[in-house]
């Protein structure tokens, strides 16, 4: 079985985060929808800001896991000298 490293799990969540915002950016004008164009208005906006949302979650989620897979390599690498001896 081939698990993702951890710096792989965060690239994918910043490329997520990148193509759901250039999606975000094509987004057709609000549909003429007769009496209920405000309302579909508002649904749109919702669900628009709420994919603003997702993108700037997977982007800090993306840094901080990048952050602790550079934590843990530095931990790693400094208690592997340890145990054996190295520089």
């Amino acid at each position: 079985m081939h698990l993702p490293t951890v710096a792989s799990v965060a690239a994918r969540l910043q490329t997520t985060g990148d193509l759901l915002d250039e999606a975000g950016a094509g987004l057709p004008p609000t549909p003429d929808a007769g009496e209920v164009s405000q309302l579909m208005a508002t649904v749109i906006a919702h669900f628009v800001g709420g994919a603003a949302d997702l993108v700037d979650c997977l982007h800090a989620e993306g840094a901080k896991v990048g952050q602790a897979d550079t934590g843990y390599r530095y931990q790693d690498t400094t208690g592997a000298e340890g145990i054996s001896g190295g520089s």
